[in-house]
C-alpha cells in the first residue's frame, strides 16, 4: 500500500481559490474544482479509496482549507498541505471501513455464518 496520497503540484492554488472566492471571484473555485479537484481525487483512489469515499475525502479537505483560512492559517505550500491533510482523512476512512467490516464479520461468525459454526 502506498505510505501516503501524493497530490501532484497541479493541484496547488485552493487556498488562492478559496480566498478570491470570499472576495467575490466565484469563478476562482469553480477553475480550482474544475483542474485540480480531479487530481486530488485521483491521488486518494490510488491511496485505495473507492470514488464515493474519495469525493467525500476531497470535500473534507477543501472544507479544512476553509477552516485553516478562517483561523488566519494559509498553507505555505498548497500541494503538501494537501498530501497531508488527505492522507490523515484517509486513513480515518479507511479504518472507519475496517471496523466496519471488522463488524460485519463479527456479527456474521456470532451468527453461525460463514461457514464456522459461530464462535470457537
Amino acid at each position: 500500500m502506498v505510505r501516503g496520497v501524493f497530490v501532484p503540484r497541479e493541484a496547488a492554488g485552493l487556498f488562492d481559490a478559496l480566498d478570491r472566492a470570499r472576495r467575490g471571484d466565484v469563478g476562482a473555485l469553480e477553475t480550482w474544482n474544475r483542474e485540480a479537484r480531479p487530481l486530488v481525487v485521483a491521488a486518494l483512489r490510488r491511496y485505495g479509496l473507492d470514488a464515493d469515499a474519495a469525493e467525500d475525502v476531497t470535500q473534507e479537505t477543501v472544507l479544512a482549507a476553509m477552516d485553516s483560512l478562517d483561523r488566519g492559517k494559509p498553507a505555505r505550500d498548497d500541494a503538501s498541505w494537501l498530501s497531508t491533510v488527505s492522507t490523515r482523512k484517509a486513513r480515518r476512512e479507511l479504518r472507519r471501513r475496517n471496523r466496519l467490516l471488522l463488524g460485519e464479520a463479527d456479527a456474521d461468525r456470532m451468527s453461525g455464518g460463514g461457514g464456522r459454526g459461530g464462535w470457537p
